[in-house]
């Protein structure tokens, strides 16, 4: 590409008295330069991609002259993707000659295939401004500056201490440690079966008070990484809770036993080296302590019986204080 751009640039100046200097002449070079990357929205610009055939998102596409040349299809490894870019130029040398050179520039093919400006491209170019500073610490949190994955699922573990991480790594794709930000929401995280918990929700008023939130007391949190080389690490107490409570109106002394998790949450930021791609731990330590809950109700017979043991206990104690007090009053008189 720099060849190219050398002779470009070379063949515009020829014959022309110039003062560039060194400096200078690697300036303008950058701008002959017969490469553009352009990013499109499909949900914002639906039109633009049913006109242009992308069929899954997202797609690295090859224009050559403003036409489409290729699709990459390989891994999202830098190494494949220059491989692949290596051909691309090797094949479109050999079907165009090296007699016929690009000779539109960068500028001339942007301005050839510029759309209206749109109050969405408007928008989209503002987005462009604030991922250039994207290195400078903000203090709001914006759904739409920091797009990510959202992910859901379940683990078998053992009633042992362990731990979880989220990681940015795969097979195909390369991450680059240096600009690899976890940041993450957690939207819901609990131990044990659900149905418990749907439980306790039901029979608010059966369980001991914020007895719900604490077996999801991470949920709604949201954990931002604001400088490079960091992550959150997050270590959870897990203890064991037996919840053993009837129905509101029971039928044949039936109770509801269920075992719920409660959670103790603790978080701190953690330093990764330089050449480490961070990752978000969740470590979790089931506490050897366990509680339990019992709550009962008291039948309406033993609540006669106990009434009327009350009312009996106080006539005796009355009938007894009479008593004294009239045998004393008696000897007195006499």
């Amino acid at each position: 590409m720099d060849i190219a751009a050398e002779e470009s640039l070379d063949k515009k100046i020829e014959g022309e008295a110039h003062k560039y200097s060194d400096e200078d002449y690697n300036e303008a070079k950058k701008v002959e330069l017969p490469v553009m990357v352009g990013k499109v929205d499909c949900v914002n610009h639906a039109t633009v991609c049913q006109q242009e055939g992308i069929m899954a998102y997202p797609t690295l596409r090859m224009f050559v002259d403003g036409q489409k040349y290729a699709d990459y299809n390989g891994h999202r490894t830098v190494i494949e993707m220059v491989h692949w870019l290596s051909a691309i130029e090797t094949k479109h040398k050999s079907e165009k000659g090296t007699e016929n050179k690009i000779d539109s520039t960068v500028h001339d093919i942007a301005h050839e295939f510029t759309l209206d400006e749109k109050p969405e491209e408007k928008e989209w170019a503002e987005k462009i401004k604030k991922h250039r500073h994207m290195f400078s610490a903000t203090n709001n949190w914006n759904d739409d500056d920091h797009p990510g994955c959202q992910l859901s699922g379940f683990l078998n573990v053992d009633r042992s201490p362990g731990n979880f991480h989220i990681i940015a790594r795969s097979k195909s794709k390369v991450f680059d440690p240096r600009v690899t930000n976890v940041s993450h929401e957690v939207h819901h995280l609990s131990f044990g079966m659900p149905r418990p918990a749907d439980f306790a929700k039901k029979n608010a008023g059966e369980v001991p008070p914020h007895f719900v939130e604490s077996t999801q007391a991470m949920n709604g949190n949201v954990y931002v990484t604001k400088n490079l080389h960091e992550a959150h690490h997050h270590y959870l107490k897990v203890i064991t809770t037996n919840v053993d409570v009837p129905l509101a109106y029971p039928r044949n002394n039936n109770k509801q036993f269920t075992t719920a998790y409660q959670i103790l949450p603790s978080s701190q930021l953690s330093l990764f080296p330089e050449d480490t791609v961070p990752e978000a731990k969740f470590a979790y330590d089931l506490s050897p302590i366990a509680i339990s809950y019992k709550k009962t109700y008291m039948n309406w017979y033993d609540y006669v019986t106990k009434l009327m043991a009350i009312v009996g206990g106080t006539f005796t104690i009355v009938g007894l204080l009479e008593s004294g007090i009239h045998a004393a009053t008696s000897k007195k008189n006499r």
